[in-house]
């Protein structure tokens, strides 16, 4: 299977150049030729948004501009991602079911999705305190996803991504997370199964099961 790794950067709140020249050196160091073809660059992908106008939006013109290429599979790693081994195993769950995402433990819809988005997507405050969000630093499709479809759709209509007025009469709302907030209540309405959060792990819970470190940029 021809597969992917995306990550576009841009100047921000963090030296995000910074972290994709680190992704970049660790995926080139001996983790193995099939993890991927990297396509890593600065700026706006094709026909994305701006990220003031649909914030983040442009990981998933980034994962589009690789399926146009031609490529069957690709897997979105934020830049704050450090890979300690072979993805192999990564790669294997998404060419068995078509996506890949992994839970957020601690992190439930209706702290993190403004009533904005929540109506667009058609969830209720009372369903979203049922649903534990994904982490949206790490996710992988095929490029006949209908899931990705759906979220490209909603990277443009708006209010999904953005948040709309990024309030919530929920007492509890905390922030809209913008696309980890949209997968995350794709992921429960369609049953996909997500992974433990495992083989993906912060800094201080890395054990010899992790594939892939959130490490922050430092």
């Amino acid at each position: 299977m021809s597969r992917c790794i995306v990550n576009y950067v841009s100047r921000g709140r963090e030296d995000y150049p910074k972290g994709q020249e680190r992704l970049q050196s660790c995926l080139r160091r001996g983790l193995g030729a099939n993890d991927g073809q990297l396509l890593l660059a600065y700026g706006l992908p094709p026909y994305s948004p701006s990220h003031e106008k649909s914030p983040y939006a442009f990981k998933y013109f980034a994962m589009k501009a690789a399926f146009a290429m031609g490529f069957e599979y690709a897997m979105w790693l934020d830049a704050s991602v450090v890979p300690l081994k072979s993805m192999e195993p990564l790669w294997q769950i998404l060419k068995e079911r078509g996506v890949l995402v992994f839970k957020n433990p601690g992190c439930p819809e209706n702290y993190f999705t403004s009533e904005d988005a929540l109506n667009e997507l058609g969830c209720s405050l009372e369903e979203a305190a049922k649903i534990e969000q994904i982490c949206g630093g790490v996710v992988g499709f095929r490029c006949d996803s209908l899931l990705f479809q759906k979220m490209l759709l909603l990277a443009t209509d708006g209010t999904a991504f953005r948040g709309g007025s990024n309030t919530s009469s929920d007492p509890k709302f905390k922030g809209h997370r913008h696309d980890q907030s949209c997968l995350s209540y794709l992921v429960h309405k369609y049953q996909i199964r997500k992974e433990p959060f495992e083989a993906l792990s912060y800094s201080s819970g890395v054990t010899d099961k992790t594939i892939l470190e959130l490490r922050g940029i430092v």
